[in-house]
């Protein structure tokens, strides 16, 4: 880090933190680390705040996933975590108190085709459907009485349905096209079972890693994302899970897209009990709806003007703060959060 000094013995292991009496850990808070400034001490954010949102942000190797599983660790003591791990680097990185759930193995899950609109949604983000292939698809899932079906009788369904014109034969079968890589063998197994079966799996106090690099293809990957984060909605809005969940989304610019699930998602969903924790290194990809409705911002090293100008605006940095961030060492970060009374420089806690 430049311009300005720091002794790394300050900085401890999360386990001292969590275990010790120290006064500066307050049983609400999620520790952060230490505050550059001496007179601040140990930075920490309200465990609630995380319900309203928060996003990481920095280059590869500047240490944000390294901080989202710190915070996974304290926040499994105030609800259900859950991470959706793009590139299977969380394993080892949290090797306690979690389960590794690898989507066609040991993990099933629902489509979430009761909801007809969102899920053609999901289908449309996902596939760059054409506004008459979201159409067809729409008319033939209203028209079924299909439920709780796999990817593969899903897509022999939308084949077997009889087109009405000329039109809606050309665009059906450019639909099945694009969708066609839902049927690869690594999905076989992924997509069958029940809601109930699903959500059982989160019953237990354990972190739950959904390993999503077993999916070779990042369009399966984003698929899988977005199915996970639906059902999860859908039912924390009829009360049939209890406690608040945590879901960390790594590589969140592959995933989130304008006016998409994801960004509806962190406008409605904070008020049923679900915090979205982004993990990106390229945070002006996400769009500035997303980065307004993360009410926690972690911001570690970033190179790119945009990206440094998009975090700044949202969290009213100094120019001061600001001109730090391309200079950030591995481990340091610009935090803010609503609990704080404003942006912290931050030496990053070490893993344990």
């Amino acid at each position: 880090m430049r311009n300005f000094k720091y002794r790394r013995e300050m900085v401890l292991p999360l386990r001292y933190y969590l275990t010790s009496q120290n006064s500066l850990c307050n049983i609400n808070n999620i520790i952060i680390g230490k505050a550059y400034d001496p007179l601040r001490g140990s930075v920490s954010i309200n465990y609630r705040d995380f319900l309203r949102h928060a996003i990481i942000v920095g280059t590869t190797g500047s240490g944000k996933t390294t901080t989202a599983s710190i915070i996974a660790k304290q926040l499994r003591r105030f609800g259900k975590v859950i991470i959706l791990d793009w590139n299977g680097e969380y394993h080892s990185l949290i090797p306690h108190y979690r389960q590794v759930l690898r989507p066609g193995f040991n993990l099933r899950i629902p489509l979430p085709i009761h909801d007809v609109i969102d899920f053609v949604s999901i289908i449309e983000e996902v596939f760059d459907l054409s506004p008459s292939q979201s159409y067809i698809l729409q008319r033939i899932l209203e028209r079924s009485e299909i439920r709780g079906v796999t990817v593969s009788e899903l897509i022999e369904y939308i084949e077997g349905s009889v087109p009405e014109s000329r039109w809606m034969i050309e665009s059906k079968l450019a639909l099945l096209r694009k969708i066609n890589l839902l049927s690869s063998p690594e999905l076989r197994n992924s997509f069958s079972g029940n809601a109930r079966e699903f959500l059982s799996l989160f019953d237990d106090n354990v972190i739950k890693i959904i390993d999503l690099a077993t999916l070779r293809y990042q369009k399966l990957r984003k698929f899988c994302s977005l199915v996970v984060i639906k059902i999860l909605e859908d039912y924390l809005r009829k009360a049939r899970v209890s406690g608040d969940i945590y879901v960390i989304i790594e590589e969140a610019h592959n995933i989130v897209k304008e006016n998409g699930l994801i960004e509806r998602v962190l406008a409605e969903v904070r008020k049923f009990g679900m915090g979205l924790i982004l993990i990106t290194q390229s945070p002006s990809f996400i769009g500035w709806k997303s980065l307004v409705n993360s009410n926690v911002r972690i911001i570690h090293a970033l190179k790119s003007k945009y990206d440094i100008e998009s975090m700044s605006r949202s969290c009213g940095l100094t120019d001061m703060l600001s001109n730090k961030i391309p200079y950030l060492g591995v481990g340091e970060a610009v935090v803010d959060a609503p609990s704080l009374d404003g942006p912290i420089l931050t030496k990053i806690l070490m893993n344990e």
